[in-house]
Parts: C-alpha cells; sequence; structure tokens
C-alpha cells in the first residue's frame, strides 16, 4: 500500500481511499483520523476498522472520491432495510463523519421539499448581502 493510501474495513469489506479524497470534504472524521491531530493520525495509522453497513459506506466513498452517489442505487440498499431506512441510516452515518456536503444531498433525497427550503435560504442569505450604494 502507497503511503498516500488509506483502509477503511467496514463490515469486513476493504474501502481504500487516497490522501485527496479523504481531504475533500474539509474537517471529515476519516481526514482528521488519518491525517489530523487524532492519535493515530500521529502515530502514522493507516488503517481502520468500523462495524457499519458495507452497502452503505460505497454511498460514501463514491462521494469521496467526487462521483455523483445519490439517488441510492437498488445494489446499495441492504436485503434487510427498505430504502426509506437505508437513507436514514446513511444520514446518521454522513452526519457521525461530519460529511457536511453528503448529508444536505441525503436530507435532499429523504426530503424533496429541503432542496426547494435550502434554496430559499440560499436566495434570501444573497438578497441580505446585497447593498445599494449611496447616489
Amino acid at each position: 500500500m502507497s503511503q498516500n493510501e488509506y483502509t477503511v474495513i467496514a463490515g469486513g469489506e476493504i474501502f481504500v481511499f487516497t490522501k485527496d479524497q479523504l481531504e475533500s470534504e474539509p474537517d471529515n472524521y476519516f481526514a482528521v483520523y488519518f491525517l489530523g491531530t487524532h492519535e493515530e493520525a500521529i502515530d502514522g495509522a493507516n488503517e481502520m476498522t468500523l462495524q457499519i453497513e458495507p452497502l452503505l459506506f460505497k454511498i460514501i466513498q463514491a462521494h469521496l472520491r467526487g462521483y455523483v452517489a445519490l439517488p441510492i442505487p437498488d445494489a446499495c440498499i441492504p436485503p434487510y432495510m427498505t430504502r426509506a431506512n437505508a437513507l436514514q441510516n446513511l444520514l446518521r452515518d454522513v452526519d457521525f463523519f461530519g460529511l457536511n456536503r453528503l448529508k444536505e444531498l441525503v436530507l435532499e433525497e429523504i426530503q424533496p421539499q429541503y432542496r426547494y427550503m435550502s434554496s430559499l435560504k440560499s436566495q434570501q442569505r444573497f438578497q441580505l448581502r446585497v447593498r445599494k450604494s449611496p447616489e
């Protein structure tokens, strides 16, 4: 394994990431664990083991690789979960791992109206920042 590769074993399945992929989402759990000030990073760890659902973790891996990961493909829904439960569990995982951009996408998938509300909030922020210059 290269110095710039990091392994996450999720539910027994191996996922390999590069440094750039880990840093693609600022301040996430994996970047801090492997690259930050976490004790394991200081000790030079390049592997971690998680007891989580590997099918859902595939979505996280795709996201960190820069791919469009949602809507969630049927192949990534564990056979013992409904689509709604898989999305709720994915939301819990991405929230725990500090993957805020992916969290927003999962929320949009769970609640389509969330996209509209987020859009309105963005427009309101923009409107609040626009000031007319004195004439």
